[in-house]
């Protein structure tokens, strides 16, 4: 059906019916008997790539990243990426932890989809100026806005198909990258998958948070250091200091949780002529980073995995879709679960996507009209 009527499908208006087919194919991405780089809108991506008639937004930059992620970590699961680059065997998967060889293979089918696609996504959240992004300055004229539309959606529906097509290479190019930034050989690596189990260790953690990490959804023991563990509560408050408190801030409930401290507030002075009206308590942000300390976590300069859920943050234009405690630090796969890329009997069991957020906005004010898409798309 899609070969036949494929010509009339139409993507030169934010709620043309190629959109409505785009978004339906990219939700029953897992549904389709045949791998993820033959289904049926990778397909449609490539036939459409030469398009000379795009009007996107919002809709289709939320729906991108959910289907860009989803993709790589059903590829890294229906063909055991990580099993066979390590040369995991049914003997050897005896002795090792079945969910954490899981945990860090979405962490790396993650890390993947972020070397080219979700940064392709953080580019044209930007451009497109949507809420939560970090906005390109740019003088472009509205008719010079639509010009360049088709030029971003040829590049994306080359890339993705692309970047499909070389899964096992990403993964084992991250997997080199992860353990090099960690110090960890192979051999070390599969020691550590084979000991970072709750027998291996006192999992009760000292009150100063020195012990083991656990998880604190499915409590798998990461060891002391605690890596393959991120606290997205943290990631939110780096993120919200790094862009200076100026998307929906909640830090001060951050800092409450974290326990009595002597915050410095300071005036929000706006960056920006339509923000004149802004006048907002925030905090010190070099004074906070300095005096906050999240619970149970080890501070390091290097983690590829907190690398990767913060990216994630940044492509889901500073959102989580799921509610984190300070306290809360999870594996990927309750991460993942938790902001719903992995269904809940399991992964490729999800049925739609996340709704997208209703803050995630597109604020090109001259060409808004014909960008934003409405909610039948």
């Amino acid at each position: 059906m899609l070969r036949l009527f494929s010509d009339c499908l139409d993507i030169s208006e934010p709620n043309g019916d190629g959109w409505t087919v785009h978004a339906a194919l990219k939700r029953s991405y897992n549904t389709e008997n045949v791998p993820v780089s033959q289904n049926s809108i990778t397909w449609l991506l490539r036939t459409t790539s030469v398009e000379k008639f795009v009007v996107c937004g919002p809709r289709t930059i939320w729906s991108g990243v959910q289907h860009a992620v989803r993709s790589f970590l059903v590829h890294e699961r229906s063909n055991q990426v990580l099993h066979r680059l390590l040369g995991l065997s049914d003997d050897s998967n005896a002795k090792i932890s079945a969910s954490h060889v899981t945990a860090f293979a979405h962490w790396l089918a993650l890390r993947g989809s972020e070397r080219e696609l979700l940064p392709m996504m953080l580019k044209v959240g930007g451009f497109c100026q949507v809420q939560g992004f970090d906005w390109f300055e740019d003088d472009i004229r509205p008719s010079q806005f639509i010009k360049a539309l088709p030029a971003i959606y040829a590049a994306w529906a080359v890339a993705f198909p692309n970047s499909i097509d070389k899964v096992e290479e990403l993964i084992q190019l991250e997997l080199e990258i992860c353990l090099e930034k960690l110090g960890w050989t192979r051999e070390s690596f599969l020691d550590i998958l084979s000991s970072n189990t709750s027998r291996d260790y006192n999992v009760s953690e000292s009150e100063d948070g020195t012990g083991p990490r656990t998880c604190s959804n499915c409590q798998d023991c990461y060891g002391q250091e605690g890596y393959g563990l991120v606290q997205p509560a943290r990631i939110k408050f780096s993120e919200c200091v790094r862009t200076h408190h100026r998307l929906n801030c909640n830090c001060s409930n951050i800092l409450h949780d974290c326990g009595p401290i002597d915050l410095h507030p300071i005036t929000y002075e706006p960056q920006h002529e339509d923000d004149s009206d802004v006048d907002e308590e925030f905090f010190d942000a070099e004074t906070d980073l300095d005096i906050i300390k999240f619970p149970h976590f080890v501070e390091r300069d290097s983690d590829p995995f907190l690398d990767a859920a913060t990216m994630l943050y940044r492509a889901q234009g500073k959102i989580w879709v799921g509610h984190y405690d300070t306290k809360e630090q999870l594996c990927a796969t309750c991460f993942l679960l938790r902001e719903k890329y992995i269904g809940e009997d399991g992964l490729g069991t999800e049925r739609d996507f996340p709704l997208m957020p209703q803050s995630f906005e597109m604020y090109r004010a001259d060409v808004r009209d014909c960008t934003i898409e409405v909610a039948s798309n």
